[in-house]
């Protein structure tokens, strides 16, 4: 793993970052403003109504529920060897959930990957292996613990392949087991993406944070981490 300076340094030496980062803020993944928010249309291209095209795709996605409470969809243009295709990216409520689409121009479903309810979605690098999306979305909810997750994707043929993922933030209130605090984090692309450079912050509630000997009521950074892309696995790992 490399050092703080040794991370600043790779980065400084790039001679300028390729900004991707975003600080997530919990309440706005949350509050459903998160969930509205939409990348510019592809004019010449359909726009599936969200509801309709959940209901044709269910096998596809494994949903087994009576129908999609809420459903709502965000939209970011793909362009794979001269056809004009979509990343559509999908949520819904009771429980919050969603997953990810790759739709041709008639609004046809391309590939599919239910990997929880999608809020943002933008281009990310270009990697040798071609062109990735970078997606905001949200897992799931459980008891006493909400995380919204960044990740990295590209359109493989006819399926959708995971590159990197990552926390975009956590709240976690678990005060009677000593545990109460908000994490938020950014991240940087290096120029022609083959490294991303992570930074957070911890801000402590109620509960001094033991295992890092943090006060309450206090904010602390995390430790940074650096991501580096392999080859030979097609996929971001932490560098060594």
């Amino acid at each position: 793993m490399k050092s703080t300076r040794d991370v600043r340094a790779f980065f400084a030496g790039c001679g300028g970052l390729v900004f991707g980062a975003l600080c997530a803020s919990l309440c706005i993944a949350l509050s459903g403003d998160g969930l509205a928010m939409a990348a510019a249309a592809v004019p010449s291209c359909v726009r599936p109504d969200a509801g309709t095209f959940l209901e044709q795709t269910r096998a596809a996605i494994h949903f087994e529920g009576s129908y999609f409470p809420v459903p709502k969809a965000v939209f970011l243009p793909l362009s794979t060897g001269g056809q004009n295709q979509q990343w559509m990216g999908t949520s819904w409520e009771g429980p919050i959930d969603g997953a990810l689409f790759v739709v041709d121009c008639t609004g046809k479903e391309v590939a599919a990957l239910r990997l929880g309810a999608v809020s943002r979605l933008r281009n990310g690098p270009v990697l040798p292996i071609g062109g990735t999306a970078e997606i905001v979305y949200t897992p799931g909810q459980a008891t006493g613990q909400q995380t919204v997750e960044v990740g990295l994707v590209r359109l493989n043929a006819t399926s959708i392949e995971v590159l990197w993922t990552h926390e975009a933030s956590q709240s976690v209130s678990f005060p009677s087991f000593g545990a109460e605090y908000d994490d938020t984090y950014m991240w940087e692309f290096s120029p022609g993406g083959t490294a991303i450079h992570v930074s957070g912050k911890r801000k402590v509630g109620s509960v001094a944070d033991a295992s890092h000997g943090w006060a309450s009521g206090t904010t602390h950074d995390l430790p940074e981490e650096m991501f580096c892309w392999s080859p030979t696995e097609r996929a971001y790992r932490l560098c060594r």
